[in-house]
C-alpha cells in the first residue's frame, strides 16, 4: 500500500516539475519554440519521464489549467444570485485572464479555449439538447469574453453578462 502510494506521489510530482518547466520556459519563449526536450532539461528529468507522465507538450498545458479552469467554472455554476454570479467572474477574470492574453501571445491559446469551451458547454448542455445551439453559445461567449479582455475590460462585465444572457434566450425547445 505504501509503495502504491509513493508511486503516485512520484507521479504527481513528475508532472509538476513538467508542467512547472514549460510554464518557466513560456516565460521567455513561444510555444512552438519549445521541444520535450527542453522541457525535460529545464525540469531535469529524462525524456522516459516525460513520455510516461504525457504524450505531447499540448497535454501538459491541457492537464495544467483543466483544474483550475473547471474549478472555476462550478464556482460559477453555484453562483445562484446575478450578484454572485457577475462577482465571481469578475474573480474568474482578475485569475485568469492575464493568462488568456498571454496564451495567444505564447501561442498555447488554442488549448486553452479548448478548456474553456469544454466548461461553456458543460454550462449549457444541460439546458438544452441541441448540440448545435451549446457549440454556438460555447464559442460565442469565449469570442466575446477574448475581445473584452483584449480590448482591456473597458465594457463592465455586468453588460458582457446581460450580452450572454439575451444570447441564451434564443434557447431552442426540446
Amino acid at each position: 500500500m505504501a509503495a502504491t502510494q509513493l508511486a503516485h506521489q512520484t507521479k504527481k510530482e513528475t508532472k509538476t516539475f513538467l508542467a512547472l518547466a514549460l510554464l518557466q520556459l513560456l516565460e521567455h519563449h513561444t510555444f512552438s519554440d519549445l521541444s520535450i526536450a527542453k522541457v525535460c532539461q529545464r525540469a531535469g528529468l529524462s525524456r522516459m519521464a516525460f513520455y510516461r507522465n504525457f504524450k505531447s507538450l499540448d497535454e501538459v498545458i491541457y492537464e495544467y489549467y483543466s483544474p483550475k479552469i473547471s474549478n472555476a467554472f462550478e464556482t460559477l455554476k453555484k453562483s445562484s444570485l446575478r450578484s454572485e454570479k457577475i462577482k465571481d467572474q469578475i474573480l474568474f477574470f482578475d485569475r485568469y485572464g492575464p493568462d488568456f492574453i498571454a496564451a495567444k501571445e505564447k501561442g498555447i491559446e488554442p488549448i486553452i479555449k479548448t478548456i474553456v469551451i469544454e466548461e461553456i458547454k458543460k454550462f449549457y448542455a444541460p439546458l438544452t439538447h441541441d448540440h448545435a445551439w451549446v457549440t454556438f453559445m460555447a464559442n460565442g461567449v469565449y469570442a466575446l469574453w477574448e475581445e473584452w479582455l483584449v480590448e482591456g475590460k473597458k465594457r463592465p462585465i455586468s453588460e458582457i453578462h446581460q450580452l450572454i444572457k439575451g444570447f441564451s434566450k434564443s434557447l431552442p425547445v426540446d
